[in-house]
Order: structure tokens, then sequence, then C-alpha cells
């Protein structure tokens, strides 16, 4: 009887450290960014599993006919989806225009994310400041406002098509107003690819880290009160069972 209440107490205990030493998800960052050609930025959620509602605005240049910055859209860092900072910057290479935000051409739902964009056949996207070898989430954006268009094919490693059409106006669907990637950054902290499409192009991306399931700092003590605890268990049930 006492040997049955010390192995429940000791199955009790290895019970509690368990629970304290499972690993826990590290803190994923999304960085989102919506290609416009005026002062119309976004601000919501979009296909990602993320709160933030913070975009980064990148605009045409109204006089130069290329973006701002020469042959990169975005100077970087940008902010987070919360407003906080991250080492995040995305370029573009001279792409080949862009359909304007205007009172034809809002869309029904995301606007402006999904009524303006940047197009061209084809243009490279780079996402440089992740994480050498990080996994990565990335969700591209392609809708001409309320109108049905022509596909946008997205090649980043292997090619997927957003379709475009009016159901897309309703939500965001994958394979009709965006596409989605699971991608791996490069010993840089790179991701390169590149979109092909004349109306639409891109509307904008989110890039979000995959958190990887890493042990809690005190997991290496939890282990070793777990051995104390069974070690305990075995000399007390060798006396016992003198």
């Amino acid at each position: 009887m006492k040997t049955t209440k010390i192995l429940l107490g000791a199955l009790r205990v290895s019970a509690l450290i368990a629970l304290f030493a499972v690993a826990m998800p590290a803190q994923a960052q999304t960085v989102n960014v919506n290609f416009n050609s005026d002062d119309a930025t976004y601000s919501g959620t979009g296909a990602a599993p993320d709160a933030g509602t913070v975009w980064h605005s990148v605009q045409w240049s109204r006089s130069g006919g290329y973006p701002s910055s020469s042959y990169g859209l975005t100077s970087g860092p940008l902010l987070n989806s919360t407003g906080g900072s991250s080492s995040v910057a995305v370029e573009m290479y001279s792409p080949g225009g862009f359909n304007p935000y205007n009172s034809a051409n809002h869309a029904a739902f995301a606007d402006p994310l999904l009524s303006d964009e940047f197009y061209g056949t084809p243009e490279t996207i780079e996402i440089t400041g992740l994480t050498a070898g990080g996994q990565y989430d990335l969700y591209l954006y392609s809708q001409n406002g309320g109108y049905n268009s022509n596909n946008t094919t997205f090649t980043f490693g292997t090619s997927k098509t957003a379709a475009n059409t009016l159901l897309g106006d309703a939500a965001f669907t994958p394979g009709v107003n965006y596409v989605e990637f699971a991608l791996t950054a490069d010993v840089s902290g790179d991701i390169t690819g590149s979109f092909d499409g004349l109306a639409p192009g891109v509307n904008g991306l989110q890039i979000e880290a995959v958190p990887a399931v890493v042990p809690e700092p005190a997991s290496l003590a939890t282990m070793s009160l777990v051995g104390m605890a069974l070690l305990m268990f075995c000399k007390r049930f060798k006396k016992q069972s003198v």
C-alpha cells in the first residue's frame, strides 16, 4: 500500500514537471506590404493568421515613372504588423506600371489593398532581412479592383496562379485573389521570386515567420528535476522492498 502511494506521488510529480517542460512555440512575426499608387493604404487583417493591422505603403513615383526608390521599392527595415520593428525589407525591380486607385476601381472587399497594383512581365520580388534558413509563409495578393481580368502567376521555386475572379470580392480566397508559399530563406536571409501579370499584377504581400517549437529556457532544469524525482522513487521503493 505504501509502495503504491509512493508510486502515485512520483507519477504526479513527473506529470507536473512534464507540463512545465512542454515545448512552446516562439512568437511569430508578420510584415505586411501594400503596393499602391497614392496615399490609400490598407489597414486590416489579411489572409495570414495574424491579428496585426499595420501595413507598409509602397507607392509609385508620380513624376519619374518608376517607383520612388530606384530599383528598390522599399528601403526597410519595415514595421511588423503590430507596429514594432523588424529587419525585413522588400524590393521589386522596375515594374512595368501600375493600375491606379480611383472611383471606378474599388474592390468590394479589402479595399484599397485589392484595388490597385503594380504589374509586369515578369518582375522580380526579393525579400531580405530574414533569418538564414528560417521557415516562412509568403502570401501574395492579386486582384484588379472589382474587375475580372488576366491571371497572375507567381513563381517562388514552384508556380501558383491567382485567377482574379469576382469571387475574390467576398473574401480572401486562395487561388483567386491570393496565393501562398511555404519557403525557406537562403544563407543570406533572402527569399527571391517573381510575378507575371499585366492586369492585375501584385497588390501586396505578407511574409510571416513560421514559429519554431523550442523548449522553454528552464527545460534543462526541469529534466534534471524529473531525474531526481525518479531517483528518489527508486531509493524509496528499494527500502520498502527490503
